[in-house]
């Protein structure tokens, strides 16, 4: 009886570790991992940070739905695989949130839609704004533990956003540099 209970109660402590996850893969390699994607319209919609976030129908490749995954295991996209480390070990919580909005904005900056509306009310790319410039406030205000290259990390995402609402989501000798110093900050 006491064998039963013990592993009972291993079994529930164990079981918050495991979770079901969703992959969605894309048609340029990059993928996803997510506690849910659905279909809806002409959008693939998934959980990211707790937001809903929406990918063009045309630019995925395929859904691999209900994977039983360890809790917290991170897909990154192909170019920057091999430069940053997984979420998990960030550390901050606003290190974190810095890293999934450059993921995001890697992800919509070649986006039509975008292309037309950038950061407009209308759309879902204000979302994206308007959480990178939360951030940038919690940084003026002194609220976080980011060093000093990741506090300028924040301030270049934001201007990378602009920037590639302006160029429409080409590079050129900013985003360029930009993205380099937040990849360097990642990997640090």
């Amino acid at each position: 009886m006491f064998r039963k209970a013990c592993f009972l109660l291993l079994v529930l402590i164990l079981i918050p570790c495991i979770s079901h996850t969703d992959t969605v893969i894309f048609k340029d390699g990059k993928i996803i991992e997510t506690k849910k994607a659905w279909e809806k319209d002409d959008e693939v919609k998934c959980y990211i940070d707790g937001y809903i976030i929406g990918f063009q129908k045309e630019d995925v490749e395929r859904i691999e739905k209900g994977q039983i995954k360890e809790k917290g295991s991170v897909a990154y996209p192909n170019e920057t695989k091999k430069s940053l480390k997984p979420l998990e070990s960030h550390g901050d919580p606003k290190k974190k949130i810095l890293y999934e909005l450059y993921y995001e904005l890697m992800n919509f900056k070649d986006d039509a839609k975008f292309h037309k509306v950038g950061f407009g009310t209308c759309c879902k790319y204000n979302k994206w704004l308007l959480r990178i410039e939360a951030l940038w406030k919690e940084v003026l205000r002194g609220n976080s533990k980011l060093t000093i290259l990741e506090k300028e990390a924040v301030g270049h995402l934001q201007n990378l956003g602009f920037e590639y609402m302006t160029t429409k989501g080409k590079e050129n000798n900013y985003t360029k540099f930009a993205r380099k110093l937040i990849n360097e900050t990642f990997e640090k």
